[in-house]
């Protein structure tokens, strides 16, 4: 979850750009907190944030507090 003001966000981009060229088991994604603000970022309170969905629907998402780091 990123906005677009926010450096630490910017400095992310480039890993999760490199994470998603090697994860082929998961689904890596960037959601756009400030065009979705009231709904897919409801809730989001620090930049960026990172959490892990599991694939069923039910399930609550895990909160990632680890490093910012391809390697991670």
């Amino acid at each position: 979850f990123t906005i677009s003001k926010c450096s630490h966000c910017a400095a992310l981009k480039p890993v999760w750009e490199d994470v998603a060229a090697r994860v082929e088991e998961a689904a890596v994604a960037r959601v756009d907190c400030d065009a979705h603000k009231q709904t897919l970022c409801k809730g989001i309170t620090s930049f960026p944030t990172i959490r892990f969905y599991g694939a069923d629907e039910t399930s609550e998402p895990t909160l990632y507090n680890g490093p910012r780091t391809v390697e991670a």
